[in-house]
């Protein structure tokens, strides 16, 4: 990560890129925080920024609080932070505190293999589990420790004087490795039981095609026609992985969209609105004042203020 790229005319929140600074060019880089701080002007990452790649945050020293879509995350040692693409996020600065911050391409992770044969052992998906890691929990113990030491190999070699070649598949499994042990720490944490594969790709399909689509479909039914399963389907798996409806589910991730712009940008109501996919702006303010409990001017003037 290295410059940020202006916004186009019509949306004013900053989009930072991947860009990997030389003489690293990787799809993952992997650096401290201390790092980043002599790297980027302070007063660059306090804006609010649009972050276009994947991002693991490793809490290791003192305390901090980062805010990601308005939502204010408090940390400490041994909090885990995971930051998708699109998100907009504001990078605690004025704290003192430290850790191992990772940052990769999407494209980086292996693609889904095929489900293996009945009785076989399957393998597991990197991309379903990124998208099923918690925004924010807390890893201690011993996999603190192996967590910890993922993230200290792979510092280690990104800084080996060998073939680019050979970097960037070690950075690749240790990747993987890395998203391995932090689905098994906070499964644990929550005490949770894993979704089953099939469910799991089915709703990191829909959830693909809901990023694309939140804008026109609003309806559940638009979506599992276009996944090929049934209402009833769809919103099951979404129960079983998200634990939410599919309704709910993607009534959420309109009411996001809205906020980032209410509160990072200077678009009028009306312009906002139909850009989450409502014609009618009066409708627009009755499910914006359902999801979020006050009007989107509300949430503009409480947001924008701070």
């Amino acid at each position: 990560m290295r410059r940020r790229r202006r916004s186009d005319p019509d949306e004013e929140i900053e989009r930072i890129p991947y860009w990997p600074v030389p003489p690293q060019p990787f799809d993952a880089e992997v650096l401290s925080m201390r790092a980043l701080r002599d790297r980027v002007p302070a007063e660059d990452l306090q804006r609010p920024h649009r972050i276009e790649f994947h991002v693991v945050i490793c809490i290791t020293r003192g305390t901090c609080a980062h805010i990601v879509d308005s939502h204010v995350i408090r940390c400490q040692p041994g909090s885990v932070l995971v930051f998708q693409p699109g998100q907009t996020a504001q990078l605690d600065f004025t704290s003192s505190w430290d850790g191992s911050i990772v940052l990769f391409r999407p494209e980086f992770l292996f693609a889904p293999l095929t489900p293996a044969l009945p009785g076989k052992i399957t393998e597991l998906n990197l991309i379903s589990i990124l998208a099923g890691l918690p925004q924010h929990f807390t890893v201690g113990g011993l996999q603190f420790r192996a967590v910890s030491n993922v993230l200290a190999q792979m510092l280690a070699d990104s800084e080996l004087n060998e073939s680019a070649r050979q970097i960037h598949a070690l950075l690749r499994h240790q990747i993987a490795s890395l998203l391995i042990r932090l689905d098994m720490a906070q499964l644990r944490h929550e005490g949770q039981t894993p979704a089953p594969a099939s469910e799991i790709l089915r709703f990191r399909s829909f959830q693909q095609l809901m990023n694309d689509s939140f804008g026109k479909w609003h309806d559940v039914a638009n979506y599992a026609r276009a996944l090929g399963c049934t209402e009833k389907t769809l919103t099951r798996t979404t129960l079983s992985v998200a634990g939410v409806t599919a309704k709910t589910f993607i009534a959420s991730r309109i009411c996001v969209e809205a906020k980032r712009l209410l509160a990072h940008t200077s678009l009028s109501v009306a312009t906002v609105s139909e850009r989450v996919g409502f014609n009618d702006g009066s409708n627009f303010v009755k499910f914006f004042k359902r999801e979020a409990g006050c009007t989107p001017l509300e949430y503009r003037k409480h947001h924008q203020s701070k």
